[in-house]
């Protein structure tokens, strides 16, 4: 990413960053509710501090989530050579990060097996 610059928008990118503001709309009226209830009164005692604490770290997690795909949606690269020289990369970077996921599920279902 420190290769790229940020660029205006291109093609259909405008109907992808409508979609993105309706979901994280969404996302954020589905917290401030679930924060609503909780102080209301409306949560048990015992589950009300998970409740929050779980409410706080997914809207944080939705805000920052939200904020890299809009920074990252605008960069593109600045040179045509610079273009040539990363291709590829994104397939690699893919298919790491799937061998990887791959890896630690496989170490989490044989834990669960025994």
């Amino acid at each position: 990413m420190r290769s790229m610059s940020p660029t205006s928008h291109h093609d259909g990118e405008g109907v992808d960053e409508i979609l993105l503001y309706i979901a994280f709309i969404g996302e954020a009226a589905w917290c401030s509710c679930e924060l609503t209830q909780y102080i209301s009164g409306r949560v048990d005692a015992a589950k009300g501090a998970v409740v929050l604490g779980v409410t706080i770290v997914r809207f944080l997690h939705v805000f920052s989530q939200t904020w890299f795909i809009l920074y990252s949606s605008r960069l593109r690269l600045a040179r045509n050579s610079a273009k040539i020289a990363m291709r590829g990369r994104e397939c690699v970077t893919f298919l790491l990060v799937v061998n990887i996921t791959m890896f630690f599920f496989g170490i989490y279902e044989s834990m669960n097996d025994r």
